[in-house]
């Protein structure tokens, strides 16, 4: 059975980059009651990672270009 309440952390590397957030299942994903109860703990943990690493994701910026020498 799945928690309905779970932990997210964050840290990008570096010092002063760590958070983390308390979310309701039935409020972050808009699951119902019977979906959460459904669900196992490795679904949610991996689902719930999978969008932690692409939210961090979308933070970022990187790209190259030609240096004049």
């Amino acid at each position: 059975m799945a928690h309905r309440y779970w932990k997210l952390h964050e840290n990008m590397g570096y010092a002063g980059t760590d958070s983390e957030e308390e979310i309701d299942l039935v409020d972050y994903w808009g699951y119902s009651e019977e979906e959460v109860e459904e669900a196992t703990d490795e679904y949610v943990r991996e689902e719930l990672s999978k969008n932690a690493w692409e939210a961090a994701c979308e933070k970022v910026s990187a790209w190259a270009e030609p240096i004049e020498k």
